[in-house]
């Protein structure tokens, strides 16, 4: 399957809503998911949140990547331990309510699947639907490649549709499964609250509380440090209702993050309480029963 995305000039042709794209939509538990992320000129956000989720809601695993030039691209790796199933991976940013979806099946890499297999798909959803474009011609391509092939093919483009593009040209070559066909769509939901991203970067918030009573502690010292390549370490002082924010601009992509609290007087550790996101179950979409190919 070939993909082929530009940038152009044309206000009215530019992007309107999210696009994700992943590498196949058949994975097996213990691989890695490699995507692309475009976005609309005008999002204003340098943060995006890629997660993969399971049928009801639960954040499997997720990574904030910086986008530039309105895109980013990164990889997930998958759980050894997933069970067999359909997921969705998400894309999502702060500053906006539309969060973009992709139906992805993952085998378990241990049981694998039975000979006549029946899943949950998505259903009652409204794909997104990529606009084919009769302005380009690709000449010397085959319907199936082995592993290791050489392959090479010519595309050519009209001058009308060179006219378009500004400055990039992307072409993308990913795998497809006959007989399964991975919708994409889009829905509107309320923002994702909690420790996550913000316009600028990645905020780790939450309480400090006390060890015995639980209740939140006032005028405590709370460490944040980052044991990356690039060290960071920063604390602050919290107020009488125990919260503590910290704002990570530089930090991206997947990082250990070690939070502490004390009590500055007895010097004794405190409980830390993260405001954390790992349930979007009301953008969960609606899943009916189907049987999927044996060629799977």
């Amino acid at each position: 399957m070939l993909l082929f995305l530009w940038t152009n000039d044309s206000q009215a042709q530019k992007m309107e809503q999210f696009s994700l794209f992943t590498d196949r939509d058949i994975y097996t538990s213990g691989e890695t998911i490699l995507f692309h992320r475009f976005v609309p000129s005008d999002e204003g956000s340098s943060m995006a949140n890629i997660s993969l989720i399971n049928m009801q809601g639960k954040v499997i695993c997720s990574v904030y990547k910086k986008t530039a030039n309105d895109q980013t691209n990164g990889f997930i790796y998958l759980p050894d331990s997933l069970k067999t199933g359909t997921y969705l991976i998400c894309s999502s940013t702060r500053k906006n309510q539309l969060l973009t979806y992709k139906e992805l099946f993952i085998s378990n890499r241990f049981t694998g699947l039975a000979e006549a297999i029946t899943a949950l798909r998505v259903k009652d959803i409204t794909p997104i639907i990529e606009k084919p474009s009769n302005e380009l011609q690709i000449e010397g391509i085959s319907p199936t490649y082995h592993a290791r092939d050489q392959v090479q093919v010519s595309v050519y483009l009209t001058t009308g549709l060179l006219s378009k593009i500004k400055d990039q040209f992307f072409v993308s070559i990913a795998e497809s499964t006959p007989g399964f066909n991975s919708q994409s769509f889009a829905l509107n939901s309320m923002q994702l609250n909690g420790s996550g991203m913000t316009g600028e970067g990645i905020a780790v918030e939450g309480y400090a509380r006390d060890l015995n009573t639980g209740a939140p502690f006032k005028n405590a010292c709370i460490f944040l440090s980052v044991p990356d390549s690039i060290p960071w370490l920063n604390y602050l002082m919290t107020g009488e209702d125990g919260y503590f924010h910290f704002q990570l601009k530089d930090y991206y992509g997947k990082n250990l993050v070690v939070v502490q609290g004390f009590d500055p007087e007895k010097m004794k550790l405190l409980k830390i309480s993260l405001n954390l996101t790992d349930s979007i179950k009301e953008m969960v979409p609606a899943y009916e029963s189907k049987t999927l190919p044996i060629d799977i």
